[in-house]
């Protein structure tokens, strides 16, 4: 059993990812049999959007094993409730983000997740941008979370991985003559794109530390927490991510305890904007100024 979660938690985190998905194929299911694709199609991408990004927070939820208090459940939600949708296992994404937690200080090159979207001037970071929306980074992306791990010198073949894989190409072979197929593939050409690029505006947005006035520099680092409007939860981080500074002081709580913290300490307060921002807006425009 996992202590700092409880039984009542970890169902209703369940029953919150069931919820979800209810909500995305019923609308889908929806879109498609009642509206021809220049309705459903724009509409289509932006509840695919929102799906991906709740899931992408409950992934990481379950990579610190902060979905269910059992282990093997919380690793079985996380692999075939969430990572299924994402071709990416929670064992694998486990070592990588790990990895990310070993940093005191963020956007060095070992870390796996800071260190691909480092930038000194505009022109790289609309190149990074660039490359975002055509999906060669998701690719990269995809590649890194879904390699073997090395256990003593030897690669250990990932199994849930292979599972996921097979789940999803059955699942591919049997739409494919419908006319479910073409959403399956914008569902994944969004994922591969228009939430990389939300990947990257969110980790830059918990990372960066800016000063006023100065150019960009990876010396010093942050982790910042985003307290944002409604448009904030549903597109970048909703409370399952936003407590990001506390998240790295307290990696084993789950977002529920450090929500408690953030209340408690009355950290809203905090005037400093490298630790506490209700806008990623605001420090995103710094963050561009800054550039070269």
């Amino acid at each position: 059993m996992i202590k700092n979660l409880s039984t009542t938690e970890s169902i209703t985190n369940l029953s919150h990812i069931l919820v979800l998905h209810a909500f995305f194929f019923s609308i889908s299911f929806y879109l498609i049999n009642n509206y021809t694709f220049f309705v459903s199609i724009p509409i289509f991408l932006v509840i695919s959007f929102i799906h991906q990004k709740f899931l992408g927070e409950f992934i990481h939820e379950g990579c610190h094993f902060h979905l269910f208090n059992s282990r093997k459940l919380n690793d079985f939600i996380s692999n075939y409730l969430v990572g299924l949708f994402f071709f990416v296992s929670v064992q694998n994404y486990r070592k990588k983000h790990f990895e990310h937690h070993k940093h005191e200080e963020f956007f060095k090159e070992t870390d796996p997740e800071t260190a691909p979207i480092k930038v000194f001037t505009k022109k790289e970071f609309w190149k990074k941008v660039f490359l975002d929306l055509i999906g060669v980074n998701g690719i990269k992306f995809l590649l890194r979370y879904t390699n073997h791990e090395e256990d003593a010198g030897k690669f250990k073949t990932d199994y849930n991985f292979y599972l996921i894989l097979t789940l999803q190409m059955s699942f591919l072979i049997m739409i494919f003559q419908t006319k479910f197929l073409i959403f399956y593939i914008i569902y994944y050409f969004s994922l591969g794109t228009l939430y990389h690029l939300q990947l990257r505006l969110r980790v830059l947005g918990q990372h960066l530390y800016l000063e006023n006035n100065k150019p960009i520099q990876y010396e010093k680092t942050t982790s910042r927490t985003i307290k944002g409007n409604i448009l904030e939860k549903l597109f970048f981080t909703s409370d399952i991510t936003a407590y990001h500074d506390l998240h790295h002081l307290h990696p084993y709580y789950p977002y529920r305890k450090l929500r408690e913290i953030f209340k408690k300490e009355s950290m809203s307060s905090n005037n400093d904007e490298n630790i506490y921002s209700t806008s990623r807006f605001k420090f995103m425009k710094k963050f561009y100024e800054s550039l070269n």
